[in-house]
């Protein structure tokens, strides 16, 4: 549809009326109205809003349908040309709920089956076929190796630590560098965090590391370090 965020914004103004003859033949050709379970969501959305009038919400409707059938159309055509093709269509929930806007409008054209996919932390039955994070979930504090790190040309080095540190108490000096925890090669802090996120208070983790000694030589050292 040519201009069709400017059509749409049109009809949201005035209403599908308000375009000329030019912009209906623009907009397309299947039109469906009929969804008063959405009509009814959308209204309770623009009630919350201040200056809600009846007329305002007619726009407001028809506009969202507009941009609900021109999405969808656009979905089907693709499919049509390309019909060895999957799509995956990244939306606002408000046209993807239910299946009443995107969705359903799509399959009405080409009778393909879909799924739906929401981020949303209040799910609602029949809202979606899959809800992601549907709410927060309570974790326990990880547990720490009692260290402050920085990282350094790829590497992981230790510039000190805690009070009464349980990597201290294992043998570990400021200026180690830590090669590896449990076998796993440690680059980064984060590979430092995502490995103890299995971890739990009171697990003992191996740990490599690098040591230059005083007269500027190198040696690998391991070290077992029970979590606190």
């Amino acid at each position: 549809m040519p201009g069709g965020l400017v059509i749409v914004d049109k009809v949201f103004h005035g209403g599908l009326s308000s375009l000329s003859d030019e912009e209906k033949a623009s907009v397309p050709s299947e039109m469906d109205f009929s969804d008063d379970e959405y009509r009814e969501r959308l209204s309770d959305v623009f009630r919350e809003h201040k200056g809600f009038k009846t007329e305002s919400f007619d726009f407001f409707y028809q506009a969202q349908i507009l941009w609900d059938e021109t999405m969808a159309e656009s979905v089907s055509q693709f499919l049509k040309i390309h019909p060895d093709y999957q799509m995956v269509v990244l939306a606002g929930n408000g046209h993807l709920e239910y299946a009443s806007g995107i969705p359903s409008r799509t399959a009405r054209r080409n009778n393909y089956d879909y799924a739906i996919i929401l981020n949303d932390d209040g799910p609602e039955k029949g809202i979606a076929d899959f809800v992601l994070f549907p709410g927060a979930v309570a974790g326990g504090a990880t547990p720490s190796l009692m260290v402050f790190v920085k990282e350094e040309d790829g590497r992981v080095m230790v510039t000190g630590f805690s009070p009464k540190s349980v990597s201290q108490e294992a043998g570990m000096n400021i200026g180690d560098v830590v090669l590896a925890i449990d076998g796993s090669p440690v680059q980064t802090v984060g590979d430092l965090k995502i490995h103890l996120l299995s971890k739990k208070k009171g697990d003992a983790v191996k740990l490599r590391i690098l040591r230059r000694s005083f007269f500027g030589f190198t040696r690998e050292k391991d070290l077992t370090v029970v979590l606190r």
